[in-house]
């Protein structure tokens, strides 16, 4: 039960990426476990392999990431009318570019009595798989000399207020500031006060 896919191009190194992807439980089985799925993203094309899970020597040479809980306890989809998101963030080596979903290796199982029966086969619905970069917030930082007289920055704030290159159009209003050390001008510079 394991899907791959390539990435459209691989991943850079020390960049974040999210990795999300929604699963349904199949109740078609009449199943009566629930697994925690995962995601595995590798720079290795593995072959495919015909019992259908990852090896610990393939999984060393990746990232693996199971569906857990805030308290780091696995989650189990368990959900048959609904989807379910699941989320990991990674930080890449760089150079991943295959991307493993489902049951993959070691994945934790729920056992569900089930009335009248069932089995111990779980199929899953998959949909909505997505992997993107997550845009770190860029700092201004400023320089100020002595700072006898009032100073005022060269460059403006609003240079790096962007959303994925493209301007966030931030606009800035002042409002009368009780003090006034440092304040922010309309067109994003920055004031300091004398003696601050």
């Amino acid at each position: 039960q394991i899907i791959r896919t390539t990435l459209t191009s691989p991943m850079q190194a020390g960049k974040k990426y999210t990795i999300s992807y929604q699963a349904s439980k199949s109740d078609y089985y009449q199943s009566n476990i629930s697994i925690a799925l995962q995601a595995f993203v590798t720079g290795v094309n593995f072959p495919p392999n015909l019992l259908n899970f990852l090896s610990d020597t393939q999984i060393a040479q990746g990232t693996l990431y199971t569906n857990s809980n805030v308290d780091g306890t696995p989650s189990f989809i368990t959900n048959t009318t609904e989807w379910t998101t699941l989320s990991f963030n990674h930080i890449a080596v760089g150079g991943e570019e295959y991307l493993y979903i489902g049951a993959l290796n070691n994945a934790p199982v729920l056992n569900q009595p089930v009335i009248g029966g069932g089995n111990f086969f779980a199929r899953y619905f998959y949909d909505n798989v997505s992997v993107k970069i997550v845009e770190e917030a860029v700092s201004d930082t400023f320089t100020f000399g002595t700072l006898t007289t009032p100073q005022i920055s060269a460059t403006s704030i609003l240079n790096n207020d962007n959303f994925n290159g493209t301007a966030a159009n931030i606009t800035i209003v002042q409002t009368p500031n009780p003090h006034p050390f440092l304040s922010i001008n309309s067109n994003g510079t920055v004031t300091v006060a004398a003696n601050t």
